[in-house]
């Protein structure tokens, strides 16, 4: 049910300033907030690809047309307010889905699959299912299509063993999985980095072995690098792994514990146009179908206003689409 309201009080952006004791923000402000941030950053990156593409090569007319793109994504979203619970959906917007190179599409998709994947993880949960937070890494190289294909076929080799059911292997007990991948690149040496960060939930009373587990990578990839530990609390533990989809290729700032692993923006637009046909996460188990491709959020029940915003001049405008005007426009620069 579509609701009628009477024009919204001023919501003040964050470097607005009010007469009033107390400064109320409004749940749109927060959610418009949270995005410019992923707006600036798409911006930087558009701007460095179309100063840098001759870099690129024979890539370069790829990069020119992602960073156009890039320079539009955003530029309206419609949000939806849901009156009595205050909480409020992104449900449209003209994103570029230029994925793994785009923030502002990576975050909203990572937001759409922690929505979808928290719940499913809390219900086993209740079935005495425990979780548990996996990553498993390849020997570096130069060849970084043929170190990602390594690692998921080798991902893949373990999750069929058991669904064929041999009955052994680390994954025996493994009920689900979602596998999340992450690049790094040696500064000194150009090799790339590539490694996965899993969730994996295993049937009642069952867990991974850790130490099974590593012998038997090592057996299949000559690297014994795994780090595997228990999930005690769902909502960190998958924003914790949730965040990988935001950096399949990471930008450490200078000085950073992890800045000699870093990718470079040249490295990331390179990584980028290599994978840019390659699905980088899949699911198995009681876990597929669950990693959604959407860009917005899910609908919920309940009365709603919707609200407009508009990117103008470095900053977001937002009104309410049929109660609000241009001249009622709120402000977040």
């Amino acid at each position: 049910m579509q609701v009628k309201k009477k024009p919204a009080e001023r919501v003040h952006g964050p470097r607005s300033r009010s007469k009033s004791t107390t400064e109320f923000t409004h749940p749109v402000t927060a959610k418009v907030q949270a995005l410019l941030k992923r707006k600036l950053s798409s911006l930087g990156m558009a701007s460095y690809m179309t100063e840098n593409a001759a870099l690129f090569g024979s890539a370069a007319d790829d990069v020119l047309q992602a960073a156009e793109k890039m320079k539009h994504c955003g530029g309206w979203l419609m949000f939806r307010e849901y009156i009595e619970t205050g909480k409020v959906r992104l449900l449209r917007a003209n994103f570029c889905d230029k994925r793994n190179l785009c923030t502002m599409c990576d975050a909203a998709n990572a937001r759409r699959v922690y929505a979808d994947l928290v719940p499913k993880v809390l219900s086993l949960k209740a079935e005495h299912m425990n979780s548990y937070m996996l990553t498993l890494t390849v020997k570096n190289g130069s060849d970084l299509l043929g170190l990602i294909d390594q690692l998921f076929k080798n991902v893949r080799r373990l999750w069929n063993r058991k669904k064929r059911g041999r009955g052994n292997g680390p994954f025996r007990h493994v009920y689900g999985m979602v596998v999340f991948l992450e690049i790094t690149r040696n500064k000194i040496t150009g090799h790339w980095h590539p490694h996965v960060h899993c969730l994996v939930t295993c049937l009642p009373g069952r867990w991974i072995d850790a130490v099974e587990m590593r012998q038997e990578w090592f057996a299949l990839t000559g690297a014994d690098q795994i780090d595997l530990k228990a999930m005690k609390n769902v909502e960190k533990g998958m924003l914790e792994i949730i965040k990988y989809m935001l950096k399949p290729g990471d930008l450490y700032p200078d000085g950073s514990k992890n800045a000699g692993n870093s990718l470079s923006k040249a490295d990331k637009v390179e990584a980028w146009h290599l994978l840019r046909k390659k699905r980088l996460r899949f699911s198995f188990g009681a876990y597929q179908g669950f990693l959604s491709d959407s860009l917005t959020e899910s609908e919920l029940d309940g009365d709603y206003l919707d609200w407009i915003a508009r990117w103008v001049a470095g900053g977001y405008s937002y009104w309410q689409e049929r109660t609000g005007s241009i001249e009622e426009a709120k402000r977040v620069v």
